[in-house]
């Protein structure tokens, strides 16, 4: 009888650990997630901001007594349970996106690579070996959300680098191309005026060399007379018709 009481006890006490080491893992595996969730990106989000209420509200009680406190792991489990479904989903979302952007980074550093540093190539080198097919999850996510705001300083740094010396290349080509057209237009200004001399010195010029010795002295002396305006004629006299001496008319008389 003492010996079956002893078994019992034995018994009773197992189940008794057993049920405080369960409460134990459930209230660790509570606390772990509570602490992940709230230094995540999605911990305001709502879908995950009130299932992480609850279970911070259960992880902070009173540890409790030995009679309820498999009623208690039960809820820790449930609340736990909730807030990681929550949690996994919205997480996806961000996972995404930031799988976009280590994507789109490691092309544009690839693109930029040529121009980089020896220390910037280094760097390079080393995104492309740790993220190249990665995909981003919970286990990953902060040290990719470090990384990423690394490489988009990396990537704006190493495009104004390229920019500014474009600007400048863009700066000496043009600098270039108008002394070489300066230099194109003084020779053929050159070539030109060469041309003319050439033309002028084949075609022959006539100079006279006469010079006339005789210059006339003599000046007239006479002063030009305005002439005067012509006096009209006058006009004629009209003849008179002659009268005839007596005696003389009637002929002779015989």
């Amino acid at each position: 009888m003492e010996k079956e009481q002893q078994q019992a006890q034995v018994a009773q006490q197992k189940q008794q650990d057993k049920i405080k080491a369960n409460y134990a893992t459930a209230l660790e595996n509570a606390n772990n997630l509570v602490n992940e969730v709230k230094d995540s990106p999605v911990a305001d989000e709502k879908e995950v901001a009130t299932p992480l209420k609850d279970l911070q509200t259960l992880v902070k009680a009173k540890e409790p007594s030995l009679k309820t406190m498999q009623k208690t792991t039960k809820q820790l489990t449930t609340a736990t349970n909730n807030l990681r479904k929550a949690y996994a989903q919205q997480m996806g979302g961000v996972a995404e996106k930031m799988n976009s952007q280590l994507d789109d980074l490691l092309k544009k550093l690839a693109t930029y690579k040529e121009a980089a540093t020896a220390a910037q190539k280094k760097t390079i080198a080393s995104y492309e070996s740790k993220w190249d097919g990665v995909q981003i999850d919970s286990s990953n996510y902060k040290d990719a959300s470090t990384d990423i705001k690394a490489m988009t300083k990396l990537v704006d740094s190493l495009s104004k680098s390229k920019s500014d010396a474009d600007s400048k290349k863009a700066e000496e080509d043009k600098k270039k191309a108008e002394e070489e057209a300066k230099k194109k237009a003084e020779e053929e200004a050159q070539q030109q005026a060469q041309q003319q001399q050439q033309q002028q010195q084949s075609t022959p010029q006539y100079t006279p060399s006469y010079t006339p010795s005789y210059t006339p002295s003599y000046t007239p002396s006479y002063t030009p007379v305005t002439p005067t305006t012509p006096t009209q004629p006058s006009k004629p006299t009209t003849p008179t018709t002659p009268t005839p001496s007596p005696g003389t008319t009637g002929g002779n008389i015989g």
